[in-house]
């Protein structure tokens, strides 16, 4: 917990702001995907990849990937065998729109509120292994990258996060 703690701090000082450059999204979410395959099919669980290919961003790519790493690794962990992990790119004017939904058991509104609040985990989900910094940690490090993270329900169930970039340099 003492290195989760630390790798917040080190990211929300701004130190990823160094590694800001242009990157192709899409082979970052492409690779997650791929690189959760295994896992996924051993959980029973279809991951897969929807957008386009070479979508340009500005942003930290090695935040980014942490994060989305972090982010498909949760939505694994809270999907139920027989359904579905998307990972999508789309660019969206002047941003990319990176989006990891699950097919899992969703949260209420209050949690949204909630969810990734330091060490905070829902009621409904003690049983499921973690430290409740998971989310903490990937939000500091997308932020300190160059990027926003939000949640939303994925309907009919399930949870959407979607991590917006810009496309350029400011």
């Amino acid at each position: 917990t003492f290195n989760a703690l630390l790798m917040i701090a080190r990211a929300e000082s701004g130190q990823a702001r160094d590694g800001m450059t242009d990157f192709d999204a899409s082979e970052i979410a492409h690779g997650i995907g791929e690189l959760y395959e295994p896992l996924a099919d051993d959980k029973g669980v279809l991951l897969s990849y929807e957008g386009q290919r070479a979508v340009t961003g500005w942003a930290d790519p090695v935040a980014l990937s942490s994060g989305l790493d972090a982010l498909v690794d949760n939505a694994l962990k809270f999907t139920p065998a027989g359904e579905r992990v998307t990972v999508g790119v789309a660019p969206d004017g002047e941003c990319v729109r990176i989006t990891v939904c699950d097919h899992g058991p969703g949260l209420t509104e209050d949690e949204l509120a909630r969810i990734g609040d330091r060490f905070w985990r829902s009621g409904r989900h003690q049983n499921v292994s973690g430290s409740g910094l998971g989310l903490s940690i990937t939000r500091a490090l997308l932020t300190a990258g160059g990027a926003t993270l939000s949640f939303a329900p994925h309907r009919p169930h399930g949870l959407r996060v979607t991590v917006v970039v810009p496309r350029s340099a400011p």
